[in-house]
């Protein structure tokens, strides 16, 4: 269940009898949130090849991703070797349907105290922390390496020195 998902659920089980009915009314439809125009619905993309965690697959063969491109600056030094923006000859990019490889969702920008907001769904006040989000896939480097351990080290070439970063991880998904 998604994270924003589970609030509402959580306002069920022991909200306020008006936080309740606001929910009620969004779900119905008429209690309607406004949130800002985005500028479009997709930001440009980086192509981006990354080795597979995949047992038997040589080192010539990498599976082709998308990064955002706005946000490649910011993300690309804390993934060093484990992506790769352009292929050689030698070397051959494909993708399998419905795997992916193990993705990084780099957060950055992120206020230390948080502003106070009140949700326009159910009144509720909550802290928005802010920050801007890139999400990336990450690869093999060595043979025996794990998604684990190369999550690590992206996670702490990303934060060191940083008090308004954080990475998450999203496993590989066949």
């Amino acid at each position: 269940m998604s994270r924003r998902r589970s609030r509402y659920i959580g306002i069920f089980r022991g909200g306020r009898a008006e936080e309740i009915d606001r929910l009620i009314g969004y779900l119905r439809g008429t209690n309607r949130a406004v949130y800002p125009e985005r500028q479009g619905n997709r930001p440009d993309q980086q192509r981006t090849f990354a080795r597979p965690f995949l047992e038997g697959v040589g080192s010539n063969f990498y599976l082709e991703a998308a990064s955002n491109l706005n946000r490649w600056g910011t993300i690309s030094g804390a993934l060093g070797t484990r992506v790769k923006t352009t292929i050689t000859g030698s070397e051959t990019a494909f993708k399998i349907p419905n795997f992916y490889n193990p993705r990084a969702v780099f957060t950055y920008g992120i206020s230390g105290t948080g502003a106070p907001r009140v949700s326009q769904i159910t009144g509720r006040s909550y802290k928005s922390y802010g920050g801007d989000s890139a999400v990336s896939q990450f690869g093999l480097v060595a043979a025996g390496d794990t998604p684990e351990s190369e999550f690590a080290a992206i996670k702490t070439a990303f934060t060191t020195g940083q008090t308004n970063r954080r990475v998450s991880y999203i496993p590989p998904s066949y």
